[in-house]
């Protein structure tokens, strides 16, 4: 393990961007979100977690699969090519967790080369959160604001200096600036007593015990029918959450077809459109099963999938939903039926 005095920090960011294009969490007028920097004084590290998401820069809103043109009668194609090495600063362990449960996803056989290409050109340097939002619930997860699982490179502010966990290769080849020292053992205990107060800090929480067997108890219970009078059904939820990864596929293309686009954009299964078939058949056109199929998605298809919740408690939902309908109410309500 080792540290970094905080005046170094601005060169260790100006060495990085010699060799890759570095992302960091950048202020705008109200918030932060994850973007290119052109100078380390842009980096704004004070922030509990962004409302833009990383999930952005790995699945983007709006992605060009393919272009298409026609040539002689004949469609040729071109595929855009991902080949940008990158460098995120300051991510939050909620939002890297929810990097590695889109890993299951899109790793999976066959494996979509689009994502997993921006995986591996990207090198991922977390920080912990010094304070968390009051509508965290990280820890209802087995995490917490220290967690440094799935990062190359962890840090964690102990006063006038960060410490930082060394996690993989990717991590050690960016150490090699001469600005780092090996902790001390004092250093170390003091990580450890911040990391211990930081996850006490996290009040909000969701008692996720074997929810998948209550669930499957409750899948008819008129619950969902009371619960589903409260949504709204604007798919807030849906597109500020780092876990969803739902997307459709359109083609855009000239007024004569000569040319055009697939472009892959996120969807929501919150929208009444989102499983509409044809012959205009749909399974969900009832919002009651809109918003059951949101928690039962997260917290029993995709755990009997993957061994493993789909969400990592990031608050986002909860700030931003405009009826408060809160999961960690939710699952404690159903935990009591």
């Amino acid at each position: 393990m080792y540290t970094i005095d905080k005046k170094h920090f601005k060169k260790f960011v100006e060495n990085l961007m010699n060799s890759y294009a570095v992302m960091g969490p950048v202020k705008n007028v109200s918030f932060s979100s994850f973007e290119k920097i052109s100078s380390a004084q842009d980096i704004d590290l004070d922030f509990c977690n962004t409302p833009i998401l990383i999930k952005d820069l790995f699945l983007p809103r709006n992605e060009v699969i393919f272009k298409f043109k026609e040539k002689n009668k004949l469609l040729e194609f071109e595929i855009p090519a991902e080949k940008e090495k990158r460098l995120l600063l300051g991510v939050r362990p909620c939002d890297m967790q929810a990097l590695l449960l889109l890993d299951k996803v899109y790793s999976e056989n066959p494996e979509d080369e689009y994502f997993l290409t921006k995986r591996k050109n990207t090198i991922i340097v977390g920080m912990a959160c010094l304070n968390p939002d009051p509508y965290c619930f990280c820890t209802s997860f087995g995490i917490g604001p220290s967690t440094s699982t799935g990062f190359d490179l962890f840090l964690t502010d102990i006063g006038d200096k960060y410490f930082v966990e060394v996690l993989t290769d990717k991590g050690k080849e960016i150490l090699n600036f001469g600005l780092f020292k090996k902790s001390t053992k004092d250093d170390e205990k003091l990580k450890l007593e911040i990391s211990e107060k930081l996850k006490n800090k996290i009040t909000k929480t969701a008692n996720t015990k074997d929810i998948e067997k209550k669930l499957e108890k409750m899948f008819n219970d008129p619950y969902w029918s009371e619960l589903s009078q409260k949504c709204v059904s604007c798919s807030l939820c849906s597109f500020l959450c780092p876990t969803c990864y739902c997307f459709d596929v359109v083609d855009e293309s000239s007024l004569f077809g000569n040319y055009g686009e697939r472009i892959r954009c996120w969807d929501s299964c919150q929208r009444k459109e989102f499983q509409r078939m044809a012959l205009d058949h749909n399974p969900r056109a009832e919002k009651t099963n809109r918003v059951k199929q949101r928690f039962y998605h997260k917290f029993d298809y995709f755990a009997k999938k993957y061994g493993v919740l789909a969400c990592t408690g990031c608050g986002r939902c909860l700030r931003h939903c405009p009826v408060d309908l809160s999961i960690p109410d939710v699952i404690n309500e159903v935990q009591k039926k």
